[in-house]
């Protein structure tokens, strides 16, 4: 989709929460305008005065159309009466109970639960497994499977329900403003459309399990609930089938019926960041996010969320080329959240790549309890144009670079999927925490990264130059974090790129299980050429000081030894030749010292919040640059790299002290006991090498041999 007049500024999500007059519309409209909104979001929300989808709705929506057209500003429609997106408020689940929302249930001897629909039955056997028995035979103690409804929402594995929801939603928005649609209508957005919390059912899931493996999915759905033998295996089934359903029955489907209508679908779904909640809530996210033209998230609170939740998203946009990443950001942060903190909160998206902010909320009115629906009718909304100028200004600085992102990190979202079960999620919050971790790890250490789904995963290329990827990414490296089990498309990848001299690392041991069962390929798995590592930063950090990935630029602490910790960065190349980053500070306590080094001989700007630019203090030592910068909590800078007429100073290396050391009289008394920092080296009568730190000499020294060969230093 082509680029927009207004891309970059944020976005009300604008809550239609009362009686919809005109001049109303008319006057919150032009305020918006006046403080630096590029459009709305048209959002029915509660306390709305007015049938919803009624005729005073469309006459309420035309007015805002032509307001905002006026204005050059984007209208942007929103897809249900509240939230989660899909009942179309409440048409879907009116049409019969294959349509509305089922939730999978056991229980020892025949259910209690009023409302219970009987699925299967099972017998244990003496060895703790159990089979399949008819109902009618089962016995007291035996076990039930069965499903319960939720007669509010819908069956989003049904594609017939999605089906419906355009029907009494989409379709009718087109019958009265076609003609605005892909001028001042851009797009239409989703709101968490999900899943329940425990496994769903659906009368769509027995035909596409026996289609996709040929099974009988009632044979084995005990397995959800107990861990018998081969447990793992069905539940990747289970999930797999799940997450099909839901991605290519809804996403899939109104992303085609917004394509062939010229707008963006947009919006996000529920629990987008912990890896256990995803699975139970849409069965993976990564996956709906390719399937829409603008992928968003949901950023909640005045907070710092999980940088995976900015991660995925960005790694999608960035593998697809998709221009935009939209965020609605800041909802429940409160009646007393500041400039600052609002700042804050999209400069830590902005970091990791989001670039486009719905901002929430703006209510047309606070009458009543709506005041408590974490609106933003503040003393301050008259300088609000500050906000919305300076967000505006760092997204379109960092959106027109270039990443040049050489890390590829596997999502284990699929690992996940063959523990997922009813009521016990511990291994799957494990995987989930140590998944965070890595992230966390990874941007602590400036190190930029995409996350890669499974799925994608196994199509790509291995090059000859040791690197894998496609047409739009090539990687030099692949990071394999905390996951039993990895596809067959993937462990087949892995040995390929192995083979191909590509570096990749293990972390926290290697797959045991290929798409939850055994499998001799992992046994390959534990031979490929490749380094096993901890999930520990300093030790990710000592790796990459040895095997460098990313030498372009890099935050240093001011004695230039290691990388600064509390820093992101988001770094992008031009292409005019100069080169953009930006830095944010996510420590909430304290102000942060680095040192910027910066390859090649540069100078390096500050840009200020208007465009405004201050050179900062250079100096060069022939092959990097270096600059001071601060950079206060919770906060960051925007700065520009170019090599026009550079004035940089000559870093010139200081002795501070100089002490011989006797060696005669130096005796080894323990093991490590004397710190070389620097030293040279060589091999029997040849040439001594260039001083370079003593754990690159060791590495470039032990390489040069098998590493069965005995050396003594």
């Amino acid at each position: 989709m082509k680029h927009w007049e207004n891309e970059y500024k944020p976005i009300s999500f604008w809550s239609w929460n009362g009686d919809m007059q005109p001049d109303e519309i008319r006057w919150q409209i032009s305020e918006l305008n006046t403080q630096g909104f590029g459009g709305f979001f048209i959002h029915s929300r509660a306390g709305l005065l007015i049938p919803y989808m009624g005729e005073e709705w469309f006459a309420a929506c035309q007015v805002a159309i032509e307001e905002a057209q006026r204005f050059g500003m984007d209208v942007w429609l929103y897809d249900e009466d509240g939230w989660p997106s899909g009942f179309a408020g409440g048409i879907v689940p009116k049409v019969g109970r294959d349509y509305q929302s089922k939730y999978v249930r056991f229980s020892f001897g025949f259910p209690q639960e009023k409302g219970a629909e009987i699925l299967s039955a099972y017998r244990k056997t003496d060895d703790e497994h159990y089979y399949r028995i008819s109902i009618e035979t089962a016995a007291p103690d035996d076990l039930y499977c069965y499903y319960m409804f939720n007669s509010s929402y819908v069956d989003l594995l049904n594609p017939k329900v999605t089906e419906c929801f355009i029907n009494n939603t989409h379709e009718i928005y087109a019958k009265h403003f076609k003609k605005y649609f892909g001028n001042v209508i851009k797009g239409i957005f989703t709101d968490e459309p999900q899943l329940s919390y425990s496994p769903n059912w659906s009368v769509s899931l027995p035909d596409k399990y026996e289609e996709k493996y040929n099974r009988d999915i009632l044979d084995e759905l005990w397995l959800l609930f107990i861990d018998g033998e081969n447990y793992r295996a069905f539940r990747y089934r289970f999930w797999e089938t799940v997450s099909d359903l839901m991605c290519c029955g809804y996403t899939k489907q109104i992303n085609g019926w917004c394509q062939k209508n010229n707008l963006y679908f947009t919006g996000h779904f529920a629990c987008e960041d912990g890896l256990s909640d995803q699975v139970f809530s849409n069965g993976g996210v990564m996956r709906h996010y390719k399937e829409m033209s603008l992928p968003a998230i949901d950023h909640l609170g005045r907070r710092y969320a999980s940088p995976v939740l900015m991660k995925q998203i960005s790694s999608v946009a960035h593998r697809m080329n998709l221009p935009y990443i939209m965020s609605e950001s800041c909802g429940c942060s409160g009646w007393d959240v500041t400039f600052g903190d609002l700042i804050s909160i999209m400069g830590w998206q902005s970091v990791l790549g989001v670039n486009t902010y719905c901002l929430h909320l703006s209510a047309y009115s606070i009458l009543g309890r709506r005041k408590r629906d974490y609106p933003y009718q503040e003393p301050w909304w008259k300088d609000f144009k500050y906000v919305s100028d300076r967000i505006s200004y760092l997204n379109s600085v960092l959106s027109r670079g270039k990443r040049e992102t050489k890390v590829a990190v596997i999502h284990p979202i699929r690992s996940c999927w063959c523990e997922a079960k009813i009521m016990n999620v511990y291994n799957n919050k494990m995987l989930s925490g140590e998944f965070r971790r890595l992230v966390e790890n990874l941007i602590d250490l400036q190190i930029d990264f995409d996350l890669i789904d499974e799925e994608d995963f196994g199509r790509m290329k291995a090059f000859k130059d040791g690197c894998f990827g496609d047409e739009n990414v090539k990687y030099s490296m692949l990071i394999v974090p905390f996951m039993k089990s990895v596809t067959l498309n993937s462990a087949n990848k892995i040995l390929e790129i192995g083979e191909n001299d590509s570096k990749i690392l293990f972390i926290t041991g290697r797959p045991e299980y290929i798409a939850g069962e055994k499998s001799g390929i992992c046994e390959r798995l534990k031979a490929v050429k490749a380094e096993d590592i901890q999930n520990s930063r300093n030790i990710l950090q000592k790796y990459f000081r040895a095997f460098p990935v990313q030498e372009d630029i890099r935050l240093l602490d001011c004695r230039l030894q290691n990388d600064i910790s509390g820093v992101a960065l988001n770094y992008v190349s031009n292409e005019d030749g100069t080169y953009s980053a930006f830095l944010f500070n996510y420590k909430t306590d304290h102000l942060i010292e680095t040192v910027i080094r910066k390859k090649g001989k540069y100078n390096i700007v500050r840009l200020g919040d208007n465009g405004d630019k201050r050179n900062l203090e250079c100096c060069f030592d022939g092959y990097y640059t270096y600059a001071k910068l601060s950079l206060p909590q919770k906060s960051g800078v925007l700065l520009s790299f170019n090599n026009e007429a550079v004035n940089c100073g000559t870093v010139n290396n200081v002795c501070v002290s100089q002490k011989r050391l006797p060696i005669d009289y130096l005796r080894l008394t323990d093991s490590n006991a004397l710190t070389v920092d620097y030293g040279c080296c060589k091999i029997n009568d040849g040439k001594f090498s260039e001083k370079s730190r003593s754990f690159i000499l060791l590495t470039r020294f032990t390489n040069q041999f098998p590493q069965t060969t005995p050396i003594r230093l």
